[in-house]
């Protein structure tokens, strides 16, 4: 009988006699949806892990130490272990992010991990997987959460740097370092403006998706000549505003504060539509492109994780949907 439920990480699936964890590194088998740290927690003592070789690379900078029993899954393939089938799909995340459809006797289940299934300049969107059993993302899982299309949202990012550039100011984007800082130097490395990275950690990660046929034109901050950015010709994009600032003064002194006093930051966060700043660009879907997915899955059986699971839970049972949070 199938049994699922949250474990200290991620989520553990009991299938008879063998246990998969999902995002789960204390499991005997392991699924990485991608390299988010929220959901490569903690040690990876499985015995098996599957995921993306792209995951596979990210793990390795954001963990310092290398995944060392794994089997490496592109999206449309398919892996056999103990009599269960698991099956790779894009999940529109990050690179590399897949769902994971898992067949065993007369179940399937459909695991999202994060997902998004809109298409991005990077990213096809998710596509959704008939299934059983349907254990999804929830994070804008609320009627708040409704985003403009994605090339509303890059047209407001190209309007908002570009005014900044005319009234002096330098434009910094500050998303996640894996999956929206790169969003963001795609946008503008199309327009041809010069792009800054305003950390290490994001400029390792852009080296794992020039590895893999993402070619994102962007230098480290520390190679910028001051003047090109205090003649503003340039935008900065970085996870870490604080870490761009030490870094500004560290590498130009003087300048550095001079350029400081006229960075004007635009946070990329999904969050963004119930604040009063920032750009509601979001590597997950919003609350209608969620519910379209999970109709389309024709689930019998739904548990919704992450922070707005529980709310999605009632409104999914208020449908007539079998649903639970976990």
């Amino acid at each position: 009988m199938l049994k699922v439920h949250r474990a200290r990480s991620g989520i553990l699936l009991n299938l008879g006699r063998v246990k998969i964890g999902l995002d789960n590194g204390s499991a005997e088998i392991n699924l990485i949806s991608h390299a988010h740290t929220d959901h490569i927690v903690g040690r990876n003592e499985s015995k098996l892990t599957i995921a993306s070789e792209e995951t596979v690379n990210l793990y390795s900078i954001r963990k310092s130490t290398k995944i060392k029993r794994y089997i490496s899954l592109k999206p449309g393939k398919q892996l056999e272990v103990d009599g269960i089938y698991i099956t790779a799909f894009d999940a529109g995340h990050v690179l590399g992010s897949l769902q994971f459809l898992i067949e065993y006797a007369n179940y399937s289940i459909l695991y999202t991990g994060d997902f998004n299934n809109e298409d991005s300049i990077i990213y096809k969107g998710a596509k959704p997987i008939e299934a059983d059993v349907l254990i999804v993302d929830s994070t804008y899982g609320k009627p708040d959460y409704v985003f403009p299309p994605r090339k509303e949202l890059y047209s407001r990012m190209i309007t908002e740097a570009l005014k900044a550039l005319s009234s002096g100011k330098i434009p910094v984007f500050q998303g996640y370092s894996l999956g929206k800082a790169q969003e963001a130097v795609a946008i503008f490395q199309r327009l041809k403006i010069p792009v800054f990275i305003g950390d290490d950690s994001t400029e390792k990660i852009n080296q794992v998706y020039d590895k893999f046929g993402v070619k994102l034109n962007a230098k480290n901050i520390r190679k910028a000549n001051p003047n090109v950015l205090l003649s503003s010709d340039a935008v900065i994009v970085t996870s870490n505003v604080g870490v761009l600032k030490r870094k500004l003064q560290a590498f130009f002194g003087h300048e550095g504060k001079q350029i400081i006093n006229r960075l004007k930051v635009f946070p990329l966060t999904g969050w963004a539509v119930r604040m009063k700043f920032g750009i509601p660009l979001s590597g997950h879907a919003d609350f209608p492109r969620l519910l379209t997915f999970i109709d389309e899955t024709r689930a019998k059986k739904v548990y919704a994780f992450t922070s707005n699971g529980r709310y999605l839970a009632r409104f999914l049972k208020n449908r007539g949907i079998d649903a639970e949070y976990i």
